[in-house]
C-alpha cells in the first residue's frame, strides 16, 4: 500500500477519481468533496506519493474522493491497492479533463466515453528523418505507423448510462447551454500525437485524454466480471473477490481543431457539475456485495 496508503475501512466500495493530485493538494478533488455529508466528518489522507483519499459519505452512502495524480501507472497503482483494500464488489468513475479532436464538442463540453483505447509510441520507428508525404519514415518497415492503437475497451453500460442522465438533471443555470454527451470513444495516449500523425482519429469518434493510460487502464480492469491481485501481489488474494464496475467523464479543456481552451470560470463550473452528476451516479448504483461498514471511517 505504498502508493496511495489506503486501508480497509478507510476506502468506500464506491470511488470518484480524479486525476489532480498536488495541483495544489488537490483543488478539483476537494472542490467536489464539499457536496459530502458533514457528519461523520469525512476523513483525509495524504500520502507521501501524494495521492489524497478523502472518505466520508453522500446522503448517508459511502464514498472516497481519491486524487492520484496523471497516468497509467497512476492509476494502475491506485486500482490495485484499493482492490486489496475494498472487499466485494466496487464501482469506480474518474473524472477527468482531455483535449477534443470532433468539432462539433467545443471547450467546455462533457463526454462519458462508451469507449476507450489506448495510443502508444512506436519507439522503435524514426521520429527524426519526415516523408514527402509529412508522415514519419518508419526504421525498419514501410508500413510502420508512428502511434499504435489498441482495440477498444468499453466500461460498464450502466454507469455511462447514469452519468449521462445525472447531466442533464443535475445542470444549473451557468451550464445550460454546455453538450454533454456519450456516444464518443477516448484516445488514452502514453504522449500527445498530432492529428497527421494519427489521421484515423479526426474522421472516428474519439476525443484526446490529457491523462495518459488513465481511462484505458481503469476500463480494462472493468471488462473483466471480477479483478483479482496475482499471488504475488497479495498475501492473500483469496479474500478478494468482487467485480470492479467503471466509467469516467471528461471536461474537454482544450479543442485540437481550433486551439481553444477553458477559461477558468467554466472550469469550476463544470467541475461543480460533473462532480455532482458523478456523485449521484455513484449513489444510485446497485452495488450488491458490499464492504462492511464495522470499525469504518464513515459509519456513524
Amino acid at each position: 500500500m505504498y502508493q496511495t496508503f489506503p486501508e480497509q475501512q478507510r476506502v468506500a466500495f464506491i470511488i470518484l477519481e480524479f486525476g489532480m493530485a498536488k495541483s495544489p493538494i488537490a483543488f478539483r478533488a476537494k472542490r467536489v468533496a464539499k457536496f459530502l455529508d458533514a457528519k461523520p466528518e469525512p476523513f483525509t489522507l495524504l500520502s507521501d506519493r501524494g495521492f489524497l483519499t478523502i472518505t466520508g459519505t453522500y446522503q448517508g452512502t459511502p464514498v472516497s474522493i481519491i486524487a492520484i495524480g496523471m497516468g497509467a501507472a497512476n492509476m494502475d497503482f491506485f486500482v490495485r491497492e484499493c482492490r486489496e483494500s475494498v472487499f466485494g464488489d466496487m464501482a469506480i468513475v474518474r473524472l477527468g479533463s482531455c483535449g477534443g479532436l470532433l468539432e462539433d464538442l467545443p471547450v467546455g463540453s462533457l463526454t462519458v466515453p462508451r469507449a476507450a483505447v489506448a495510443i502508444t509510441r512506436n519507439y522503435d520507428y524514426d521520429f527524426t528523418s519526415p516523408a514527402d508525404d509529412g508522415m514519419l519514415k518508419a526504421s525498419t518497415s514501410p508500413n510502420e505507423l508512428p502511434y499504435r492503437i489498441s482495440r477498444p475497451v468499453e466500461g460498464n453500460q450502466q454507469l455511462r448510462e447514469s452519468l449521462v442522465g445525472f447531466l442533464e438533471t443535475t445542470r444549473d443555470d451557468s451550464n445550460r447551454a454546455a453538450i454533454a454527451r456519450g456516444d464518443v470513444v477516448n484516445a488514452a495516449c502514453d504522449g500527445l500525437p498530432s492529428a497527421p500523425q494519427v489521421p484515423s482519429l479526426t474522421t472516428t469518434p474519439a476525443i484526446l485524454t490529457r491523462e495518459p493510460g488513465a481511462y484505458f487502464i481503469l476500463g480494462a480492469h472493468a471488462a473483466a466480471p471480477s479483478f483479482t491481485l496475482p499471488t504475488e501481489l497479495s498475501e492473500s488474494p483469496s479474500r478478494i473477490t468482487g467485480g470492479i464496475y467503471a466509467s469516467s467523464v471528461h471536461i474537454i479543456f482544450a479543442q485540437r481543431t481550433s486551439s481553444d481552451f477553458i477559461s477558468p470560470k467554466d472550469a469550476e463550473s463544470r467541475e461543480r457539475w460533473a462532480g455532482k452528476a458523478c456523485l449521484e451516479t455513484l449513489k444510485a448504483f446497485d452495488v450488491k456485495n458490499t464492504h462492511p461498514d464495522e470499525s469504518s471511517v464513515w459509519a456513524v
